[in-house]
């Protein structure tokens, strides 16, 4: 049979079978690490130009030893001389200052120069002209372009007799004639030329001339660029001045020069010595009556040589061919931009509406611009170059005579000029005035200057849109 217990030894028994042995509490976590140091890369740097940039970096490292991730927050302690962006650090002045990166109460710095260090000097104007003492530009720059004011400027008369100059670069003239003046700043240099006309008594007192030698009595090419200008604007002026003397036998004219210059300022100063008159609105030529008619051109103010050349020598020609062509500056500046559009060819000048005057024309036709015909044709020349507000606008009108000529040539091949030029150089019998001209051609034409301007509207739109070939024919085609 089972052994029995006594009720308090099993209690005791089962006590003793429960009871476990006591653990450790686990152990504290470790200290978060802390930022210990900021360092700041490159530690100093130095921008010689204003503007100039260099970019920072900083290393944030942990009281473990590790690199940290944290963000850093850039600054600066003068904005005026530097500032700072997400560690990209520019220049703004000359002076010191000191960028700093933080995280919290931890920082590191470095530190920075602007110093701006000449990189090229300027002297401005490249070319002027003086009539008396007078202040140059000059600066030294960074290279970045910014002036140095700092900068010490040394200024050189390199043609004394000529000129002379100052500490400060003011020039005083001593005589008439092209000088140079130089300035230097540390290791670099810039050379102005400085052409004088304190004493100016007379047209070659302007500038060096080189002429295009030719024949006494015959076309001239007078630059102040070189000889080699000259000699290539004269291969320009030849086939031209041969064409207009075949359509306009009836010159008048034995004798022109042409000169050509770069240098607006001394070109202005021709107009004194032969008595001509400079419009505004045409600011690359004008002619002088005395003692023969002489054009002055600068280089580049028309799309080529041939553009100039050619519009300018037919003005001339006609002027001269008929002393009532200025009664009619609408036909005489249409032809004359007419042949210059277009090109030297075998047996003369190809014209052609140039696409300066097709934009023009396009213009003022879409702006409700375009006068009417009529009118155009009655404009004295004093009213035809003028601009006033009222008024269609000058290159308008030039435009619009372009495009009847076009459509004359076109609509005509060529015939109708052919009777205009004709009429224009016929030195006997009255004088043709503007009227006469305008029923020349109503009357070779057939038609009214009503249905005139609706057909030569419908030209020059065609022209504008693109929808209609631009004519190219020998100007005129009558030539005996």
């Amino acid at each position: 049979m089972p052994r029995l217990y006594p009720l308090g030894a099993l209690a005791l028994v089962l006590a003793g079978c429960s009871k476990k042995a006591p653990t450790e509490p686990p152990p504290p976590p470790p200290p978060a690490p802390t930022v210990q140091s900021v360092t700041v890369s490159p530690a100093q740097a130095t921008l010689a130009s204003l503007g100039e940039t260099t970019a920072l970096t900083a290393e944030v490292r942990l009281s473990n030893g590790s690199v940290g991730s944290q963000a850093v927050t850039w600054s600066t302690n003068a904005a005026a001389v530097a500032t700072v962006n997400a560690g990209t650090v520019t220049a703004v002045a000359n002076g010191q200052a000191t960028i700093t990166a933080a995280v919290g109460a931890v920082t590191g710095t470095a530190a920075i120069t602007v110093a701006q260090a000449v990189a090229s000097v300027r002297l401005l104007p490249g070319d002027t002209v003086i009539k008396s003492t007078a202040q140059l530009r000059g600066a030294a720059l960074d290279a970045r372009g910014n002036p140095i004011a700092t900068a010490a400027l040394q200024w050189q008369a390199m043609t004394p007799q000529i000129t002379t100059v100052d500490e400060n670069g003011n020039l005083t003239p001593r005589s008439t004639g092209v000088a140079r003046v130089r300035i230097t700043s540390g290791t670099q240099t810039a050379t102005a030329l400085v052409r004088t006309v304190w004493n100016v008594v007379q047209l070659s007192d302007l500038f060096p001339l080189f002429e295009y030698p030719s024949a006494t009595g015959q076309r001239r090419a007078i630059s102040d660029v070189s000889q080699a200008h000259a000699d290539a604007r004269a291969d320009v002026m030849g086939p031209v001045w041969a064409y207009l003397e075949a359509i306009l036998p009836n010159s008048g004219s034995n004798s022109t020069d042409m000169y050509f210059t770069t240098w607006p300022e001394i070109w202005t100063e021709f107009n004194r010595f032969c008595g001509g008159q400079f419009f505004s609105n045409q600011i690359n030529w004008t002619s002088c009556p005395n003692p023969n008619r002489k054009h002055f051109f600068i280089p580049g103010a028309q799309p080529n040589d041939f553009a100039s050349i050619t519009r300018f020598l037919a003005r001339q020609f006609m002027l001269a061919s008929h002393p009532a062509s200025v009664q009619f500056p609408w036909f005489m500046e249409g032809h004359s931009q007419w042949l210059a559009g277009g090109s030297a060819e075998t047996g003369g000048i190809a014209g052609k509406a140039a696409p300066v005057s097709i934009n023009d024309f396009k213009t003022g036709d879409t702006q409700a611009l375009l006068a009417p015909l009529d009118a155009l044709m009655h404009l004295t020349a004093a009213e035809y170059y003028e601009n006033l507000p009222q008024r269609t606008p000058v290159a308008v009108r030039m435009a619009q005579g372009v495009v009847f000529v076009s459509y004359l040539a076109t609509e005509t091949q060529s015939s109708a000029l052919c009777i205009l030029l004709t009429a224009i150089r016929q030195p006997a019998g009255p004088a043709l005035t503007n009227d006469g001209l305008i029923q020349l051609i109503v009357t070779n034409t057939g038609k009214t200057v009503a249905q005139l301007e609706a057909g030569y509207l419908a030209h020059g739109r065609a022209l504008a849109s693109g929808t209609a070939a631009l004519a190219t024919l020998i100007a005129p085609a009558c030539i005996a």
